[in-house]
């Protein structure tokens, strides 16, 4: 089991490293680092993990000057990807997670007081100042403890046995006529983006393609018909008919997509509250799909 471990040294002068989080294509690939390099007369070091690259430069003398510094990097980054067509995204910088949540705060000191005993309980019962998700870009003061959590955000991998290859196929046959179905073309289109969705890391994508599976069965009616769709899924699913989740969903994609924020209804939303949103739209997206099949199989079964 993966425990996570410290992200700075926790000791010394004050310090800070900028560390980045950026995605490439399949198609791309990143010249990794065995040893540190300079950039721009700073250290630097890029490490491959799970479905990204993290890039660490410091030392900074102060946080202002490394995030002067993330920005360069970021704008780079974007020249790079236009210049040369590669897929390069740079995560913002997000703040690191210090006393927000009680429950982060145990987790952490609990792994860093049984895997790192150099970072000892101090007198006011604390072990660590704060923690950050491997996937997080962030500004890390090396003089501070902080504990990099558990990797709990990886790409998932998700088999395809042959037993439920064979029930799918079966229960395809027993319905019969499948050409009705794919001739279906918001069942198609649905279908495609959500497999989009599924096979793409980064988030902040993926979730753009799961609400567009949930517009496309909508149809039409923008946040409304999304409100319809979701409290459809909500009922079959056993819970109350409410079109408030699909609507307070879909204005999270209005603003990640004309603004490139995460953020509902003035409010930035924070690691924890945007990977609630995540799973319940990637779900809903499966369910959304589920649905229309059923329907058109029952109308396509009710035929002689």
């Amino acid at each position: 089991m993966y425990t996570g471990s410290p992200a700075t040294e926790g000791c010394g002068v004050e310090r800070y490293t900028a560390r980045l989080i950026f995605e490439v294509s399949q198609f791309d690939q990143v010249e990794e680092s065995n040893s540190s390099f300079e950039l721009a007369g700073f250290t630097a070091e890029i490490k491959h993990h799970d479905h990204f690259h993290v890039l660490r430069v410091g030392e900074f003398r102060s946080a202002q000057e490394a995030e002067n510094f993330v920005g360069f990097v970021r704008s780079a980054m974007i020249e790079l990807s236009a210049r040369k067509g590669a897929s390069v995204w740079v995560s913002p910088i997000i703040p690191i997670d210090r006393n927000e949540m009680p429950l982060n705060v145990s987790m952490r000191d609990g792994l860093a007081e049984q895997h790192h005993p150099k970072w000892s309980r101090r007198s006011d019962g604390s072990v660590t100042d704060g923690g950050v998700w491997p996937h997080q870009s962030c500004i890390l003061p090396e003089h501070e403890r902080i504990w990099e959590y558990p990797q709990l955000w990886a790409k998932p991998v998700r088999l395809l046995d042959i037993p439920s290859m064979k029930d799918a196929v079966v229960s395809a046959i027993r319905i019969g006529r499948p050409q009705n179905l794919l001739d279906d073309k918001r069942l198609l289109s649905a279908s495609k983006f959500l497999n989009l969705g599924n096979a793409e890391p980064n988030r902040e994508l993926s979730f753009l393609l799961y609400a567009m599976v949930l517009e496309v069965l909508a149809g039409k009616g923008g946040h409304v018909g999304v409100g319809k769709v979701v409290a459809e899924c909500r009922t079959a699913d056993g819970q109350t008919h409410d079109e408030t989740e699909g609507q307070e969903l879909y204005r999270i994609r209005n603003k990640l997509v004309h603004e490139g924020i995460l953020e509902l209804d003035g409010k930035l939303l924070s690691l924890h509250e945007f990977s609630e949103r995540y799973h319940r739209i990637r779900t809903l997206a499966g369910q959304g799909v589920i649905l229309r099949l059923k329907r058109l199989s029952s109308v396509d079964s009710a035929k002689p």
